[in-house]
């Protein structure tokens, strides 16, 4: 029986339930390991430059159906095995294990924490104006829940900042004109993801980025390895060495 839930931002795909739950559009394991306090700047809540000091439950809306809610757990548990291995590494554990995670459950990661933050108006535009109401394209629900593609040259570079931010997580919500987004870099421990959902031309790389990759297959670290399995997409052999 085709159903569409009201209050969940996947209801054109017909296919809720009826319950609503709450989504951690930043991953609950990942916000709890950052203690129980957090500073969020550009919430629709605070001047662009006045932080909001909050907890990680309050970084969570009723904007998914409990069905469609659980379909992106995979999601989560991928970032949480990426950010484990990144807080050892930046922690000079002696050890960062190896590990192995999707490449494209990583990218759609990102793609879910944008839905999520636009879906809740949590954000602002980079002119400082409240992204509210903010109708999510088909095209990004579908990638989230049909395992759509990414057009050509969109969804996720990684890239190393000139001078990377203190604090572990950094996002900024990427629009275009006075408030069309479409896309999201987040920053992790020094390391920078950047998914977009329209095609990226590399020749205009910001100012501020040292160097950036397409799709990479991993990351060499001086104690261990991520290796990123795309599966049948084809992507370059590229493995970006860190160094602490």
């Amino acid at each position: 029986m085709l159903y569409s839930n009201p209050k969940c931002y996947a209801q054109e795909q017909q296919n809720c339930s009826p319950e609503i739950s709450k989504e951690h559009f930043i991953s609950k394991a990942i916000l709890s390991k950052l203690g129980s306090t957090l500073t969020l700047f550009g919430t629709p809540h605070r001047p662009p430059n006045i932080p909001l000091i909050t907890s990680p439950a309050n970084l969570a809306s009723n904007i998914l159906c409990k069905r469609h809610n659980s379909l992106l757990s995979k999601l989560d548990a991928t970032a949480l095995d990426l950010f484990n291995v990144l807080e050892k590494f930046t922690n000079r554990s002696k050890e960062t294990p190896n590990q192995t995670i999707t490449g494209q459950h990583l990218e759609t990661w990102f793609l879910k924490v944008l839905c999520g933050l636009l879906a809740s108006s949590n954000v602002r535009s980079k002119f400082g104006y409240p992204l509210k109401n903010t109708k999510l394209p088909k095209k990004w629900v579908d990638i989230l829940f049909t395992h759509k593609n990414f057009p050509e040259r969109a969804g996720l570079y990684c890239f190393l900042p000139k001078n990377p931010p203190i604090d572990p997580i950094h996002i900024t919500i990427k629009t275009r004109g006075a408030g069309n987004p479409y896309g999201i870099s987040m920053i992790l421990f020094g390391l920078g993801f950047h998914v977009s959902t329209v095609p990226v031309n590399l020749k205009e790389t910001p100012g501020d980025v040292v160097n950036i990759w397409y799709r990479p297959r991993g990351f060499k670290f001086d104690t261990g390895e991520v290796i990123i399995d795309w599966g049948d997409l084809k992507v370059k052999d590229q493995i970006i060495q860190i160094t602490n």
